[in-house]
C-alpha cells in the first residue's frame, strides 16, 4: 500500500472525488451507456446495473459522512516520553490509516489497484535505511509513495482523470455489490486437535497488508519454525482473522499467501 492512501484526510479527498463523479454518472443517466466502454473498467468487472451505482453512491455517501463526524480507524498510540523517536509522534490517521468501515476500506484497495495498474507513472520507490541502523525517525510504514504527497488533500483527487475515477468506482461498486450477499456464518467449528505437550503455536492476527512491518513479523515467524524444525519440534501457525484492506483476492495472494511464513505447497 501507498503511503498517502493510509492518510486519512487523502482518503477523504479521493472518496469525495469517486462520490461526485457517482453523483454525475447517476443524475445524467451515463451509468447504462458506460458498459461498452471497457477502458473504464477494470479487466473481468462484471456487468453493472443502475442500481448497482445508486447503491455504490449512497454507500460512499453514508460513509463520507461518518468518516467526516469521527475517525474509522483504529485508536492512536503513543509511547512513554522515554521511548519516542520524536518530540512529537504523528497522528496514527496520518501514518497509518486502517478503516473499520468496509466501503471506506474497498475505496483504499481500489485506488491502491489503480496506481498498481493504470497509473505507475505515479509511483516512487523510497529508499531505506540498513536493517539494524538508527536514523532517529520512526521507520516508514511503507515505503512506496505516491508523486501527489505533497499537494494538499482537497487536490488530490484531480490528480486522477474523469476515467480514473469512472474505473474505481466501476471496482468500488462491483465489491459493494458482492457485500449484499454475504456467505451464511459457519457454524459448525473444527474437530479439536490433539497436540503434543511441547507443541509450538504461533498466533497472529490483523495481519496481511503487505507493508513491511508485517513482512518482518513473517520473517521472525519463519525464523521460530525453522529452529523447531531442526529440533523435530511440533509446530502449528494459526490466523485469527483479518486481513487488509478489504479481502479481495489480489490481497491475499499478493499481501498474505506470499509472505506467509509456512511453505502451503507442502
Amino acid at each position: 500500500m501507498f503511503k498517502e492512501l493510509l492518510n486519512r484526510d487523502i482518503i477523504l479527498g479521493l472518496a469525495k472525488s469517486a462520490q461526485r463523479q457517482l453523483e454525475a454518472e447517476v443524475a445524467e443517466g451515463q451509468t447504462e451507456g458506460r458498459r461498452g466502454r471497457t477502458e473504464d473498467q477494470p479487466e473481468g468487472t462484471e456487468i453493472l446495473t443502475t442500481d448497482d451505482y445508486d447503491q455504490a453512491l449512497q454507500q460512499v455517501t453514508l460513509a463520507l459522512q461518518n468518516e467526516q463526524a469521527a475517525s474509522s480507524g483504529q485508536p492512536g498510540f503513543a509511547g512513554p516520553p522515554s521511548e519516542r523517536l520524536v518530540e512529537k509522534p504523528a497522528n496514527i490517521d496520518e501514518a497509518s490509516f486502517f478503516s473499520r468501515d468496509p466501503v471506506i476500506s474497498n475505496l483504499q484497495s481500489a485506488f491502491d489497484q489503480l496506481c498498481e495498474e493504470r497509473r505507475p507513472d505515479l509511483i516512487v520507490e523510497e529508499e531505506t535505511a540498513p536493517a539494524g541502523t538508527r536514523s532517529g525517525l520512526p521507520e516508514p510504514i511503507s515505503p512506496r509513495s505516491l508523486n501527489i504527497s505533497l499537494l494538499g488533500a482537497r487536490r488530490v483527487g484531480e490528480q486522477f482523470s474523469v476515467t480514473d475515477i469512472r474505473w474505481v468506482n466501476s471496482l468500488v461498486a462491483q465489491q459493494l455489490a458482492k457485500l449484499r450477499g454475504r456467505h451464511p456464518f459457519n457454524e459448525q467449528p473444527a474437530e479439536p486437535l490433539d497436540i503434543a505437550d511441547n507443541a509450538r503455536v504461533v498466533l497472529l492476527g490483523d495481519w496481511g497488508s503487505g507493508i513491511p512491518r508485517a513482512i518482518k513479523i513473517a520473517n521472525q515467524i519463519r525464523t521460530v519454525l525453522a529452529e523447531g524444525t531442526q529440533t523435530g519440534r511440533e509446530q502449528h501457525v494459526i490466523h485469527l482473522g483479518d486481513v487488509y484492506y478489504s479481502g479481495w483476492q489480489r490481497e491475499y495472494e499478493n499481501r498474505f499467501l506470499k509472505p506467509w511464513p509456512v511453505d502451503v505447497s507442502q
